[in-house]
């Protein structure tokens, strides 16, 4: 049975929740279904590889909703959790940021951390360098289950998890890419999506500075 992951943020806590779709959601009359929207290559499962469910950010994904009294179980991550993947493997993976002080709020280094599907127990997790906007929360699930972001270090990096020979949950991390010639030191990428070309389209943003305050579109090949 499929699963629905929702993330509610609470301060330093947030509750990772899996809805089990056990019904459909009657829709309102008149209303047509959403046609899919089109997946460039290297792009995992269709509504949940990224962020705003597909390439296109329509926010929207293919599938049953959780019905109107869905089974929940939560988990206790210590982060806000706000990008949750779930792989062809069933398997939810999240990007997760812990925050330091509240007042104002400071966000720490991200961290990729894997649920059990049914439990929302924590499996695993690795902390990657802090990058820019809420530490690094806009990176995609690739078409072999691997979280692809990009960390402080300027580093194009993919993020998977593998069962041990003991039998636990290890996250692996390979460096796709070093950023640093294409993008400054002082610079931050704030957001990845793989292109149709096969290119990765990187969101940059200049941060202090004589520089003005703005973003761009590059494209690097990997």
């Amino acid at each position: 049975m499929a699963a629905m992951w929702r993330v509610l943020g609470a301060g330093a806590t947030t509750i990772a929740t899996v809805a089990s779709a056990l019904a459909l959601q009657v829709p309102a009359a008149g209303a047509q279904p959403a046609q899919p929207q089109p997946s460039p290559p290297g792009l995992g499962p269709a509504g949940t590889a990224t962020v705003h469910g597909d390439a296109a950010s329509t926010d929207t994904m293919p599938g049953r909703g959780p019905g109107v009294n869905p089974a929940i179980v939560s988990g206790l991550t210590g982060a806000t959790c706000s990008t949750v993947f779930i792989g062809s493997d069933d398997m939810p993976v999240a990007l997760c940021t812990s925050y330091i002080g509240m007042n104002p709020p400071t966000p720490a280094a991200p961290t990729v951390k894997l649920f059990h599907p049914d439990t929302a127990e924590v499996l695993a997790e690795v902390q990657l360098a802090k990058g820019a906007l809420l530490g690094g929360v806009y990176g995609y699930l690739d078409d072999r289950d691997r979280v692809v972001v990009a960390d402080g270090n300027r580093r194009l990096l993919a993020v998977g998890h593998e069962r041990t020979p003991e039998g636990p949950w290890r996250m692996t991390v390979e460096v796709l890419a070093d950023l640093s010639a294409a993008v400054p030191e002082g610079d931050a990428i704030t957001g990845l999506m793989p292109a149709f070309d096969g290119r990765v389209v990187r969101d940059v943003g200049w941060r202090g500075g004589n520089r003005p305050n703005r973003r761009w579109w590059r494209w690097r090949k990997f």
